[in-house]
């Protein structure tokens, strides 16, 4: 299974943003930073249910996810993720939701503190619209070399 590689592993777990990249009915592409989780060989994207990248997986499911490991992780390479894409238009079901809340609100506890003051605004954000979740299967997986900085 392509998530149980042990170098796809560990990028996996460094990593706090995928980075979905989608294309829409008329091939249009766009890349949305969203927060992921993953549960017996899925990816889960979190969103809304009027976002463009729900909106573009919709219409195109073919799409890729790239990881650089952000905390800490070495910058030459990229892990990028090739695949299907349902979007379900509710919550996630409770696993999966309570992995969200483990990573980032638990896992990611002195971050969260220190970003208390911007609370009210991720509240606004998530009263925009309903939920949705982006449930990904990875089929590929690929290294790709980070371009040079110039």
């Amino acid at each position: 299974m392509i998530l149980e590689d042990p170098a796809v592993r560990e990028i996996l777990a460094r990593s706090f943003v995928a980075r979905v990249a989608t294309r829409s009915k008329s091939g249009v592409p766009a890349l949305t930073p969203l927060w992921f989780v993953i549960r017996s060989g899925h990816l889960y994207c979190a969103t809304g249910k009027a976002t463009l990248a729900a909106r573009n997986a919709r219409a195109c499911p073919e799409m890729a996810i790239l990881f650089d490991g952000e905390a800490g992780a070495p910058r030459e390479r990229l892990l990028r993720l090739r695949g299907r894409a349902v979007v379900h238009d509710a919550m996630p079901g409770f696993s999966v939701l309570a992995r969200f809340g483990l990573k980032y609100y638990l896992g990611g506890l002195a971050s969260e503190l220190r970003h208390a003051p911007l609370w009210r605004l991720r509240q606004r954000y998530y009263g925009q619209g309903e939920a949705a979740v982006i449930d990904f299967v990875p089929e590929v997986t690929e290294w790709v070399e980070r371009p040079p900085l110039s």
